[in-house]
């Protein structure tokens, strides 16, 4: 304070100045707002006055438990209309069976109102998955629509779904995605064929639409992007994407080849990362689409990498050449390189979407120009050089080389190991093939290291040639 005074030539008691600013609203105005504002949100939930308000689904633990005692004592239910609304949108988290579910019609019944709708369609469609086939749903379900049928009232978001109600029936949602593509009408607004907003294209029942929509149109990517980062369901991406890149696969097409390579990783992620990949909660024809999906997307940001890094960073085409034939075998792989050979590798357009999966910067170095390129294949990491150096062949139960592989890596040259022993010992009669060690790129050095691949990991890729794709 004796700073302030100085400078200033002002007293400053602390205190006293947060004492008045605090007194700035009278304490009557104050709980005046505070009031206001209270009557001002149960104003939106008493008339529904927006049709993207969800209650929290915190709030339904209480009524839940009195629920419980309605279905199992028969005690008089107590329910306000803001409660009723409540449990519309959340029916699947107070009923779990047939009979608590015809506790809950009767209670809808019995205190309808026109604006139960909101949540009622809202828990059809964000439940879809769910629902869509559940027996023990069956009547509850068919309420809903009854009311949807019934409804006699002006809001047009009602009156829509009332109109088209066949797509809130079995099969309802593939029906509309096929009736979208018949009308060319664009899937991003899918949803107000039943009276909603473009922004609920994120509930459950917009998967079976959106690959309904798709389904074995194999070149049509319109909107595709969009309709995927807004639906952000992992399983639709994997589903109507696998079926365009097993198509685009078939018939070698480099341009289709190359869009799905970046929706696949912006949509799905890392190939080389299977959890990312998997198939969970699908059907068995589905799960087997995309598994050799992510085999194909694997493959083909490899080779794409292999061919880039060793035309420009790496200017050796009997490398790229050599590892075009392992693709098949090689489970994931990084560039390592300082911030320069990042920028270098971001201007080629095949490569900026996906630096982020296949890219690892070395933290000492700045602008070093050289770099390399980290290869798995099963249990063993094989690190190739931008320099005339030799490729290192680390195991995985090398404690020291994975440690520092999932690190960080201060500098290159922390990758090469001194003194180290040949991965190759050239015998008189026959080669000596060691579990590790490395080999330099001179003389006949390809046919070594096939031998290598044939004795340690048991790998023939003999009959294996590749196109260079970009």
């Amino acid at each position: 304070m004796d700073e302030l005074k100085n400078i200033f030539g002002i007293e400053l008691d602390v205190d006293l100045y947060v004492r008045s600013a605090n007194s700035v609203v009278p304490l009557h105005l104050k709980t005046k707002i505070n009031n206001r504002c209270k009557e001002n949100i149960l104003a939106v939930e008493k008339f529904d006055e927006t049709d993207v308000y969800v209650p929290k689904i915190l709030d339904m633990a209480d009524i839940k438990k009195r629920f419980i005692d309605y279905c199992k004592y028969s005690k008089s239910p107590d329910f306000t209309s803001i409660e009723l609304k409540k449990m519309c949108y959340f029916a699947d988290e107070i009923a779990s069976i047939e009979e608590e579910y015809s506790y809950l019609i009767d209670l809808f019944k019995s205190n309808w109102k026109d604006s139960f709708l909101n949540g009622l369609i809202y828990f059809i469609l964000s439940k879809w998955d769910n629902l869509e086939y559940d027996i023990k749903t069956k009547l509850f379900k068919e309420f809903i629509l009854e009311k949807i049928s019934d409804y006699d009232g002006n809001k047009h978001r009602f009156l829509k779904a009332k109109e088209n109600i066949i797509y809130l029936r079995e099969g309802g949602a593939t029906k509309l995605g096929q009736k979208l593509k018949v009308d060319k009408i664009r899937i991003i607004h899918a949803p107000q064929a039943i009276g909603q907003k473009d922004s609920t294209l994120v509930f459950s029942y917009f998967s079976k639409v959106i690959q309904a929509f798709y389904y074995k149109d194999y070149l049509n990517h319109e909107d595709l992007d969009e309709v995927l980062s807004t639906h952000s369901s992992l399983n639709t991406s994997k589903i109507v994407l696998s079926d365009k890149i097993n198509y685009v696969s078939s018939i070698d097409k480099l341009d289709e080849i190359d869009t799905l390579k970046a929706l696949a990783l912006e949509h799905i992620g890392d190939p080389s990362i299977n959890s990312k990949w998997g198939t969970t909660g699908m059907d068995d024809e589905s799960a087997i689409k995309v598994k050799l999906a992510h085999e194909k997307v694997n493959r083909w940001v490899i080779q794409m990498y292999i061919n880039v890094v060793f035309s420009k960073l790496i200017e050796d085409p009997r490398r790229r050449v050599f590892w075009l034939k392992y693709v098949d075998h090689i489970t994931s792989f990084k560039v390592i390189g300082s911030p320069l050979i990042r920028q270098i590798l971001a201007s080629d357009s095949l490569l900026s979407y996906s630096l982020k999966y296949y890219f690892k910067q070395t933290v000492d170095e700045r602008t070093k120009s050289t770099c390399s390129m980290l290869i798995t294949i099963k249990d063993h990491y094989f690190i190739e050089f931008s320099d005339l150096g030799a490729l290192y062949v680390y195991e995985k139960s090398n404690h020291s080389i994975s440690k520092l592989l999932n690190g960080n890596i201060g500098k290159i040259e922390d990758l090469k190991t001194s003194q180290y022993h040949n991965l190759v010992e050239p015998g008189y009669y026959i080669d000596t093939c060691n579990n590790d060690g490395k080999m330099v790129h001179r003389g006949m050095w390809e046919d070594r290291l096939k031998n290598w691949f044939n004795k340690t990991l048991d790998i023939d890729v003999s009959s294996k040639t590749y196109k260079r794709r970009g």
